[in-house]
């Protein structure tokens, strides 16, 4: 159950994305918790989510505001999209 509402949570911020600022969507994806939140730490460490429409939406637009270093357009053999975090 809690998977299906972070899932509803992110498909709702990918289409809010646009009129919030990075300092809100920082709040809303530790308020979604779990990978969402882990994609703000700074580390060297690449972080892998299902591979999702929304899930690729929203990392597409976390690295085009530089809340991510990047993200891989070709999923992995597991089907999960590999997200490169921001160094320290």
């Amino acid at each position: 159950m809690a998977e299906i509402e972070g899932a509803e949570a992110v498909k709702l911020l990918v289409r809010q994305e646009p009129s919030l600022a990075n300092e809100d969507i920082e709040m809303y994806l530790l308020e979604i918790g779990g990978v969402y939140a882990e994609t703000l730490e700074r580390t060297a460490k690449h972080l892998k989510l299902r591979n999702n429409p929304n899930n690729y939406k929203l990392l597409k637009k976390l690295e085009k505001r530089g809340l991510i270093s990047s993200v891989n357009s070709k999923p992995t053999p597991s089907g999960d999209i590999i997200v490169h975090r921001r160094r320290k």
